[in-house]
């Protein structure tokens, strides 16, 4: 086995095992799914993302291999992945055991940046650093690593759902508009300024939608979009007033319109098949789970309300009431 395959299948297996460790030393109480799936989900995304970024600006290169996400190993981006999403907040929590929890979060926080220092120059050829890498160190660590610990503490002690749901629906939309599509073409189509200004405009009223209805999920449902963190409360005003997935509605036709700008083919199989997914598999699931929860309230408002395309008030006093 080469030095470079060395160097990946140790990226990618030692945080899993020490993922493991960590899972059978931490108490069954301290464990959160929804809290490990918010920070894994984040560090899935951020990390290539910002990396691209630091490899942009020089502060290091890969060497080429087989399977890349966005010039990044696919190896590395995994191993890194399991180790800032899943080892480092088991990790906090078995500190959490000893010690104070700030002092925990500064602990962890100080042994990943502490190993990242000492271990990246050790990952050449497969990773070649520059003069100024600790510059990009810094950036993640910044960018993504403390805020995916943050997002970790605030889902697992459930506060802050308005930041919790603005930051996996980011996570989400870059990886469905720009991580799998960008690491799967083989080249950018060379567009203009002109031609992104364009793509830009046409993309934001798009997101907008989302991010509206992520909003009033936050603040008046005091949950997140993600399953395993839900609304609490059931949410009927402002986007939701015409239609019932603004959502799924926001994520398909920015799907479909970065598919078209992008030449993308497969992209825009998949905004078709998301949205099957959505009209089948996933209402069935969502039907029966809000019913359980909010009962004649939420089969009131399914009558009343479409999937797919905005229903007309009449009136103003003829606007559905929010159910909490």
């Amino acid at each position: 086995m080469s030095r470079e395959w060395m160097i990946q299948c140790a990226v990618l297996y030692l945080p899993v095992i020490v993922t493991a460790v960590l899972l059978a030393i931490v108490r069954d109480e301290s464990r959160n799914p929804a809290a490990l799936l918010m920070s894994l989900t984040w560090q899935a995304v951020l990390v290539p993302v910002l990396d691209a970024a630091c490899q942009q600006l020089g502060c290091w290169q890969y060497q080429a291999s087989p399977w890349m996400a966005l010039r990044m190993p696919l190896a590395i981006h995994l191993g890194w992945m399991i180790w800032w999403g899943a080892a480092l907040p088991l990790m906090l929590e078995c500190f959490a055991m000893w010690l104070p929890r700030k002092s925990s979060f500064l602990v962890v926080v100080a042994i990943a940046v502490g190993l990242d220092i000492v271990l990246m120059p050790l990952l050449n050829p497969v990773l070649v650093l520059t003069p100024r890498w600790l510059l990009g160190e810094l950036g993640l660590c910044l960018a993504t690593l403390l805020p995916g610990l943050w997002l970790y503490q605030l889902t697992r002690d459930a506060r802050l759902p308005l930041v919790r749901g603005l930051m996996i629906a980011l996570a989400f939309a870059l990886l469905v508009l720009w991580v799998l599509p960008v690491s799967t073409l083989e080249t950018l189509p060379a567009l203009s300024m002109r031609r992104w200004v364009i793509f830009l405009l046409g993309l934001l009223p798009v997101i907008a939608i989302g991010v509206w209805a992520v909003w009033l999920f936050g603040v008046e449902g005091q949950g997140t979009p993600i399953p395993f963190d839900p609304p609490r409360n059931m949410v009927t005003s402002g986007i939701y007033r015409w239609l019932a997935n603004p959502m799924q509605t926001s994520i398909i036709l920015a799907m479909l319109w970065v598919a078209w700008f992008l030449g993308h083919k497969g992209l825009a199989i998949a905004a078709v098949s998301t949205w099957v997914y959505s009209v089948g598999i996933a209402r069935w699931s969502e039907n029966i789970d809000l019913t359980q929860r909010f009962g004649e309230a939420w089969l009131d408002y399914r009558r009343k309300t479409p999937n797919w395309w905005p229903r007309r008030i009449r009136s103003h006093s003829q606007k559905p009431t929010d159910s909490k």
